[in-house]
């Protein structure tokens, strides 16, 4: 239906049986719900690509879960070997760090998209993801219309934008005591619970060169 009515590009996850025997119900492969809101096998994923490029549509796919275990990571690659070489899915959306270096070692013919959660908000981490080999950011929803003018007036004119445009606010909107605010990075320092807000996220701290 959507193809119907003139979609040209498709999104969809993917959560495999592999994939829960390997590491259970607690890792998910991308930030959606596996029994509700993913396709199940890569023929499934097959059909719909192959369904999609007949009608000149392009299919991304999310490996967008903010952070994955090392352990994790060799099974992803071979698994996106497949889904690049032999059911030729159009772009990786991707956050996970260790998973956007690797990609960028194994020039994959894909292109990769910066998943929101990637927090590009500035033109420096810009510059940083387009190193990478980014082709698209897709933005967080915390930055204003004049803040995405700004960020894309500072690209270079091939970097491919994205934003959301729904009614979903920000997941921190309504917390006891908590403003709408960018809390999870709060959550590095303990922040976030000093202020009363109880939403946790796994996070991972990178060292940088030069850094205070």
């Amino acid at each position: 239906m959507l193809l119907h009515f003139g979609a040209d590009e498709l999104y969809c996850g993917l959560s495999t049986p592999e994939w829960k025997a390997h590491f259970g119900d607690s890792l998910w492969m991308n930030r959606r719900d596996p029994s509700q809101a993913n396709i199940f096998s890569l023929q499934d994923i097959q059909n719909v690509t192959e369904l999609a490029h007949e009608h000149q549509a392009l299919v991304n796919l999310t490996l967008n879960t903010s952070f994955y275990p090392r352990k994790s990571i060799a099974y992803l690659s071979e698994l996106i070997d497949k889904l690049v070489n032999e059911i030729h899915v159009d772009a990786l959306i991707v956050s996970d760090m260790n998973l956007l270096i690797r990609l960028s070692k194994e020039n994959l013919p894909v292109r990769i998209h910066l998943s929101s959660l990637g927090s590009c908000f500035n033109s420096e981490s810009l510059e940083f993801y387009m190193s990478l080999g980014v082709r698209r950011i897709i933005l967080p929803r915390q930055l204003k219309l004049s803040e995405i003018r700004h960020l894309i007036s500072k690209a270079n004119p091939e970097m491919e934008f994205e934003v959301f445009a729904i009614n979903d606010g920000c997941f921190a909107d309504g917390l006891p005591n908590r403003p709408c605010s960018l809390c999870c990075f709060g959550h590095f320092r303990d922040w976030g619970i000093r202020q009363g807000c109880q939403v946790f996220r796994v996070c991972r701290i990178y060292p940088v060169s030069g850094a205070a």
